[in-house]
């Protein structure tokens, strides 16, 4: 399935992987805090080369499987999510942002999507 494809280790050199990685930041006197369902950075500590974040949805859908319009919506409902938790881990990992994909595993119709963000 696409969620057990994107659950493999990758093949590419050391990697590290995290399950409910927790995070608090202070931004500009906010405090952002979220935990990351699955964290998997490429390359070893202080030489990261790049990171990928998966986050599980539980999100319903009317059609199985989902519509590409659907799951654009709730792709793009994410996004900021994403892109919040991407700039954190892009900060804790010395790793530019375009360095760091971003996934999103819906896990009834078994379907992971790409989130594109700036």
């Amino acid at each position: 399935s696409a969620i057990a494809a994107c659950l493999a280790r990758p093949v590419e050199g050391l990697a590290r992987v995290w399950r409910e990685r927790r995070f608090v930041a202070v931004d500009g006197g906010a405090v952002r805090q979220g935990i990351i369902d699955r964290l998997v950075a490429v390359g070893e500590p202080g030489a990261w080369r790049h990171a990928e974040i998966l986050d599980f949805k539980t999100d319903g859908f009317a059609d199985d499987p989902p519509s590409a319009e659907a799951l654009s919506a709730k792709v793009d409902f994410y996004r900021g999510q994403l892109v919040s938790y991407r700039s954190e881990i892009a900060k804790q990992f010395r790793l530019e942002p375009a360095s760091i994909a971003m996934r999103l595993a819906f896990v009834g119709p078994g379907v992971v999507a790409e989130v594109g963000g700036s």
